[in-house]
């Protein structure tokens, strides 16, 4: 299984989502797309909550801002994830 996680901080995440969705259904293996909140403000999870209702995302939240490189490290780690492009 393919994984690609994006780590988000106050911006929306969905055209990338979109974009991303659009050229992984042409692939002949499995994947996931998660985005991974890193202490945003409402406004931004509220937006990007949506995520969690496509096909094929996972929409995760740390409450907490840690930045980029721990985030990514964190969720690569909890999720188990052998194979997993940023």
């Amino acid at each position: 299984m393919l994984s690609i996680l994006i780590p988000t901080y106050n911006r929306s995440a969905l055209e990338l989502v979109k974009e991303l969705l659009n050229q992984a259904e042409r692939l002949s293996m499995p994947f996931e797309i998660i985005v991974a909140e890193d202490g945003s403000s409402e406004e931004y999870v509220k937006a990007n909550a949506l995520l969690g209702s496509l096909t094929g995302v996972r929409y995760l939240i740390r409450e907490n801002n840690v930045g980029r490189s721990a985030i990514r490290n964190f969720w690569q780690w909890k999720l188990n994830l052998s194979t997993c492009y940023f």
